[in-house]
């Protein structure tokens, strides 16, 4: 009920505002969405509670070494429990780090839709319904993964190929995953067909209907 309210309030004020500038909108879409998620109880969310078991046992190490000896080499995308330790060291609980991720992952998406999209309401609307943001509200590792896509997308649109290859990298450390972006770099000149286009929307609507086999797939060999 309030995910429909959250879309209900989004949807009046793109329409309110549709004659002024997007980032009037944009902006007001960002907050609404950013105090739904920097303020969502982790028991509420089933990921989040071991995510939160796991910042309590950071807090306990006083160095990088010993994070390094005792808990790294058991741990899947080691970059975001070295980033969440370093956040660990400056006493930042663990609903701050829930901000934190939300602003950072929902200020890209905005921003790119800001620059891409000529009807941002239409984005925000497929943003919500494709499951995007429900996803971040517990897909952690994966979210921080995918603003880092995002910008890593720009600078292959800028053809800063090397800048590209470093953040795809970086979002690898986050989460495995973000390594078939990759792939991009062959994809980047290919003039898109109709066929291209149906199997982009076939690919896609078999990822919609299989996410959870593929969740499932991913999660227990990457």
């Amino acid at each position: 009920m309030l995910y429909f309210g959250i879309v209900l309030i989004i949807c009046m004020v793109g329409c309110l505002l549709k004659k002024y500038d997007h980032k009037y909108f944009l902006t007001i879409s960002f907050i609404i969405l950013f105090l739904m998620a920097a303020f969502r109880q982790p028991l509420l969310w089933g990921d989040l509670v071991g995510y939160e078991r796991k910042h309590k046992i950071l807090f306990s190490f006083s160095n990088f070494r010993e994070l390094a000896s005792k808990y790294l080499p058991d741990s899947k995308d080691i970059g975001y429990y070295i980033v969440e330790w370093f956040s660990t060291r400056m006493r930042i609980p663990f609903q701050i780090w829930l901000a934190i991720i939300a602003a950072f992952f929902l200020f890209i998406t905005i921003r790119m839709i800001y620059r891409k999209s000529y009807y941002p309401l239409i984005s925000i609307l497929l943003f919500l319904a494709l499951g995007f943001y429900s996803f971040s509200m517990s897909g952690l590792r994966q979210t921080i993964a995918i603003a880092i896509t995002v910008l890593a997308y720009e600078q292959l649109d800028k053809n800063n190929i090397i800048k590209f290859v470093v953040l795809t990298c970086i979002a690898f450390l986050f989460h495995r995953t973000a390594i078939i972006f990759l792939i991009l770099l062959a994809l980047k000149n290919v003039r898109l067909g109709k066929y291209h286009i149906i199997i982009s929307v076939a690919g896609l609507l078999g990822f919609f209907v299989y996410k959870q086999q593929l969740r499932t797939f991913f999660n227990t060999y990457l």
